[in-house]
């Protein structure tokens, strides 16, 4: 549960699994978990994923979670 990587990973698995307002939360709860700087750099190792790559195609819900 302090894992910013393992609560990252919950955000990517409830999008796809069309939880978007969960997902959200989870990303913002990785944010606070993380330290200055790490946030991006994490999201980076994950969008690198295929898996993802849907969730990356949704431009808007992008932007809402990196700002």
């Amino acid at each position: 549960p302090l894992s910013a990587q393992a609560t990252m990973n919950v955000g990517f698995v409830a999008y796809l699994a069309g939880q978007q307002d969960r997902a959200v939360a989870a990303f913002k709860r990785a944010h606070e978990l993380s330290l200055p700087n790490q946030f991006k750099q994490i999201w980076d190792n994950f969008s690198n994923r295929a898996a993802y790559k849907k969730v990356l195609e949704d431009k808007a819900f992008v932007a809402r979670v990196t700002g």
